[in-house]
């Protein structure tokens, strides 16, 4: 049996229409007893019922686009049949805000991983005033440069003989096939003498391999920032790890 990774979250007001307290425990709780339900008691189910408890993350309560950017960073530290990771995801309110245009070089232009918040933070991070903090940001554009190269085969590849178009494999055979054409018959019925020319060509198996590669890949984001004011709402729970499947 194997395992994969998987994402579960359940709402403040899920639990509160339950009339369960607003907890990681109740939270985790009811999202196992809801797998058990729904796929079975089977301990290969894959959901987050074959974990064996949760870690808080932290104590605060983060952003989604935060929570999203943890789970994935972390992901790793989690194992099957251990426990998974849990955080609490809720509103930030922010006071004074602004936008940072930003371009981003990508130093490997193969990556074609998405722009994130890590990745928006981090373009932001020398300009930070005291206080603030990255709120979300928005893909302006994210464009890559491309050159084509042609890999053309190696060797002297198969000679051939051409003779007005027709392909021989031999000169001899070419050299029969011309004088075989010298004379021709014209339209009026006279017989006439032309030049048949044996031209030798180099025919390779394949034609070669065009390849397209990226060379340079640069995003423009517009990243708003701005000055937490008053206390985050919780409105979620996430959690996270690897499941048994």
């Amino acid at each position: 049996m194997g395992s994969h990774d998987f994402y579960d979250a359940i709402s403040v007001k899920q639990l509160t229409d339950r009339n369960l307290p607003l907890t990681p425990d109740a939270a985790y709780r009811t999202l196992v007893n809801d797998a058990l339900i729904g796929y079975g008691q089977d301990a290969y189910n894959g959901t987050i019922s074959t974990t064996s408890g949760y870690r808080l993350h932290d104590a605060a309560i983060h952003s989604r686009d935060e929570a999203e950017t943890i789970q994935q960073d972390t992901l790793d530290n989690y194992s099957k049949w251990e426990a998974c990771g849990c955080i609490k995801v809720g509103t930030v309110p922010i006071g004074k805000s602004r936008t940072i245009p930003r371009t981003v070089n990508i130093a490997n232009p193969i990556d074609a991983t998405p722009p994130s918040l890590a990745m928006a933070t981090e373009s932001v991070a020398a300009v930070l005033r005291p206080g603030e903090k990255v709120v979300s940001f928005e893909v302006i554009s994210d464009d890559c440069k491309w050159k084509t190269k042609i890999h053309r085969p190696k060797g002297r590849g198969n000679r051939t003989f051409v003779v007005f178009g027709t392909h021989y494999a031999t000169m001899n055979e070419a050299l029969t096939a011309a004088s075989a054409r010298q004379t021709q018959q014209s339209s009026n019925g006279y017989a006439y003498r032309h030049e048949a020319i044996v031209h030798e060509r180099i025919v390779r198996e394949s034609p070669g391999r065009v390849v397209t590669e990226p060379i340079s890949r640069k995003v423009k984001l517009k990243v708003f920032v701005g000055i937490p004011a008053g206390t985050p709402e919780l409105t979620h729970f996430f959690f996270w790890g690897w499941a048994a499947s």
